[in-house]
């Protein structure tokens, strides 16, 4: 399947996105941020340099990252995500992701979302997303859950995603990452992190520091 047929499924993907079904966001209650990660490693990737934010309108929700990593940052060594999120109901949205770097294809993934009741000042939610579309192979065979998780102790936090691909007829493949960081002043944190990503071959311990821009 080549470009027109890849056309044909994103299309309705981008008309659901932007129905008029009546919802609330269930996202955290600051409406936007954007940070600055720099973690270093002894691993293949050497230095991470990250790149993210959220922001909320309406009964929207966006989330963008971007990864640059490796000895010396260069384009060739770039991957990010841009999720786009709409409520449905209480606790149940609906994402579309764009995955795109490594000089790999772009993939389009689709599904539902579920925000889990969770105590106060911790957050989590879990995805399925069925439908999979890169703009090289067209639709793939393959379906995509992941998890995230994050709280937030005083001057302490720690955030937890995970995300596993099944593809229909082999071993499922895993990526995930746990963050755990320290608020020292206002706007910077000391954090450590292990990690096995699309940055790693393998599992990676990484030590940096976030600063918040906004």
């Amino acid at each position: 399947m080549k470009n027109k047929t890849c056309k044909s499924v994103l299309v309705p993907l981008v008309l659901v996105m932007l129905g008029n079904a009546p919802a609330k966001a269930d996202e955290p209650a600051k409406n936007y941020s954007v940070s600055q990660d720099v973690m270093l490693t002894g691993a293949e990737e050497g230095r991470t340099l990250r790149l993210s934010g959220y922001g909320a309108v309406g009964n929207y929700n966006v989330y963008g990252v971007m990864d640059s990593f490796g000895p010396k940052t260069s384009t060739q060594n770039t991957y990010g995500e841009l999720h786009l999120s709409k409520g449905v109901n209480r606790g149940l949205l609906y994402q579309t992701e764009v995955n795109s770097g490594l000089k790999g294809p772009v993939v389009f993934r689709t599904g539902p979302k579920i925000k889990l009741p969770t105590p106060k000042n911790t957050y989590a939610d879990v995805k399925v997303l069925p439908l999979n579309v890169s703009t090289e192979n067209g639709l793939l065979n393959e379906t995509q859950i992941g998890f995230y998780g994050s709280a937030n102790l005083g001057k302490w936090y720690a955030e937890d995603w995970s995300d596993h691909t099944v593809r229909y007829g082999e071993a499922p493949s895993t990526i995930g990452e746990l963050t755990i960081g320290r608020q020292i002043g206002d706007n910077f944190s000391l954090q450590t992190q292990a990690a096995k990503d699309v940055n790693s071959s393998g599992w990676a311990l990484r030590l940096g520091g976030r600063y918040k821009i906004f």
